[in-house]
């Protein structure tokens, strides 16, 4: 598949479909186990080392206010790169890729004007896809917890 300007990756979290920017994503991995830190907000699921790469896990479903659950080893990590940073976002599963026509997506300061971290939303026969902003997920005080925690030298980051 040719990958346009407008390639979605779609994931499912519970009930719900997200969709990333294909241009955002690294790669998707299976469940691996998340080293918890700290002093970590709930945001922040761990670390994982990724081919040498510490990188930290987005649990979204705090992020967007859903139940939470322990890890399953069938759940999905998406690597996801922003200019500022590589994170792993923990999905359910991820479904598809899709090349939605710009004037399908509806934009999210439409809808409500506080949605930073959704870009717009798209309607599809299962419901509606939210298409998030990567660059905007964390919030201003995680990033901070993130830089200071994995910038520390000597620090213990990881609960016993």
């Amino acid at each position: 598949m040719e990958n346009s300007l407008n390639s979605l990756l779609v994931f499912k979290i519970e009930t719900r479909l997200f969709a990333l920017k294909v241009s955002m994503v690294e790669r998707v991995i299976r469940a691996v186990e998340v080293t918890p830190l700290l002093e970590a907000q709930k945001a922040i699921l761990g670390l994982i080392n990724y081919y040498g790469r510490i990188i930290p896990v987005i649990n979204t479903r705090s992020l967007f206010g859903l139940p939470a659950r322990e890890m399953d080893p069938i759940d999905q990590l998406i690597i996801t790169n922003t200019p500022g940073r590589t994170f792993a976002l923990w999905v359910d599963i991820v479904c598809s890729i899709t090349d939605p026509p710009v004037q399908d997506i509806v934009r999210a300061s439409s809808i409500l004007s506080d949605m930073n971290y959704i870009e717009g939303a798209i309607a599809c026969d299962e419901g509606m896809i939210y298409v998030c902003n990567p660059e905007q997920l964390l919030s201003f005080q995680v990033e901070k917890m993130l830089e200071k925690t994995l910038e520390t030298p000597g620090k213990t980051l990881l609960k016993p």
